[in-house]
């Protein structure tokens, strides 16, 4: 058996590229002689080893340049683009058995958006459409894809996100699921395969994890008794990470506590990178308990007995809890890798994906729905500036009585989180992550849907 993976970039840092390699790595171990390719725009390997190949195809590559130049394009010179990856992608899948295309509606590239849907309208290959992310929650990207207007030979936008010919889906939830049906896809053309946690991330040597910690504490000139909060995401506008930073604020003056948010990935490219910048300047002129940017791997770096690079178990190893105060998810495996390790996690509740996590059996009930500030949920005030003054007025004692007040329930549920009352309802959590999110689980479960 042959399966491509196509995406647009292979092998950058991101959660599809994460997703792929497990699934990749999962899949090579249930299925003997089986060859797996990765088709898109080499950026590095992701997997390591035979039985995995790649294939380079950089017109699917995506950079902040290349999405800029897509906004000026017309639809003609979509069409132009995507006929050339079309004839591409024949000609790389030609021994190919199954093709799964990550994340191919999201309309970050309109050019390919059209290629996928040319590919599939005339291949007789199995295709799969694995939807990370919907153009309609990207106001960007669904205006390029507007281009297709169904006028005369060109097809309309809606006929080339949500085709239905020749192709089934993969949905990560079951809002997901019913967002295509609702778009006219029958519904024995879509599973719902989740996106499945990654054991191997696990750093069962935690001496080694401490070395992160003195190495963090070190370089930021930390106190020796801090204590971690961690947001594993890329600083981006969102993964509403200002709001994080307002609850770390706020838990420590009331609190009188020594928590510092560490965020995982500082944002170098594609969505924003002003952003960032503008929380970076913020964070260290006002000396915030904030560290943006961990630059973590998958896996440790060890070179003569020393450690040369971390990895993302080792910042799970060193934090007290998870905190996640997202806008938008196209799963949030961070909701539930947490578990994982151990950890709890705690934040802003996205119902797309905790459904579906609580009809599996997980406690979410830290999670909140609303945080009111000055009568408004934080993540609705538009103005970012007037957000980040909302975080040092946090130093004013009455407006901190007036912030606790209004969320009362919410930062009384974290204490006692934080705090540990009750360990056993972590346990719990991991059973039911383990169940139900394991890569083995899931591989069976794109196995079952491919035959």
């Amino acid at each position: 058996m042959k399966i491509a993976f196509i995406h647009y970039n292979i092998g950058e840092e991101g959660g599809v590229n994460s997703v792929m390699r497990i699934n990749a790595i999962t899949l090579k171990k249930l299925i003997k002689n089986v060859q797996i390719s990765f088709i898109g725009s080499y950026m590095g390997k992701i997997i390591d080893g035979k039985g995995f190949h790649y294939t380079d195809l950089p017109e699917l590559g995506i950079t902040q340049k290349r999405i800029s130049d897509f906004s000026s394009m017309n639809v003609s010179q979509y069409i132009k683009m995507g006929d050339k990856i079309y004839d591409k992608l024949v000609k790389c899948t030609k021994d190919i058995d199954h093709v799964i295309i990550e994340n191919p509606i999201i309309g970050i590239h309109p050019p390919a958006t059209y290629a996928f849907y040319k590919f599939i309208s005339n291949t007789k290959k199995r295709v799969r459409y694995r939807v990370h992310d919907f153009p309609q929650d990207r106001k960007t990207n669904f205006i390029d894809l507007l281009k297709f207007n169904g006028q005369g030979k060109t097809p309309s936008w809606r006929e080339i996100v949500y085709p239905s010919k020749n192709v089934e889906y993969f949905v990560l939830t079951k809002h997901d699921l019913n967002l295509l049906l609702e778009n006219g896809i029958k519904e024995n053309q879509v599973f719902h395969i989740p996106n499945p946690i990654n054991k191997n991330l696990l750093q069962k040597d935690t001496k080694g994890s401490m070395l992160l910690r003195s190495s963090i504490i070190k370089k930021h000139k930390l106190n020796p008794k801090v204590k971690f909060l961690l947001y594993p995401v890329r600083v981006i506008p969102r993964k509403n990470v200002e709001e994080a930073i307002f609850i770390v604020q706020f838990l420590n003056l009331w609190l009188n506590e020594k928590y510092h948010l560490l965020v995982t990935l500082f944002e170098k490219s594609m969505e924003k990178e002003d952003y960032a910048n503008t929380l970076v300047r913020f964070v260290e002129k006002n000396n915030l308990p904030v560290t943006l940017g961990l630059d973590l791997l998958a896996n440790r770096i060890v070179k003569s007995n020393k450690i040369e690079e971390f990895a993302i178990g080792d910042a799970y190893n060193i934090c007290e809890s998870a905190i996640t105060t997202s806008r938008l998810e196209g799963f949030g495996l961070f909701f539930i890798e947490s578990w994982l390790f151990n950890k709890p996690i705690f934040g802003r509740n996205l119902s797309n994906s905790t459904n579906d996590f609580k009809e599996e059996g997980l406690d979410l009930s830290v999670f909140y729905d609303k945080l009111i500030v000055n009568g408004k949920d934080y993540k609705n005030i538009k103005d970012l500036k007037e957000k980040l003054s909302l975080i040092l007025k946090l130093k004013e004692e009455r407006f901190l009585n007036k912030v606790y007040e209004a969320n009362k329930n919410i930062f009384d549920k974290i204490e006692n989180l934080l705090k540990g009352k009750d360990k056993k309802f972590i346990l719990r959590n991991k059973k039911k992550v383990l169940l139900h999110y394991s890569a083995e689980s899931i591989a069976k479960k794109i196995l079952k849907a491919m035959n």
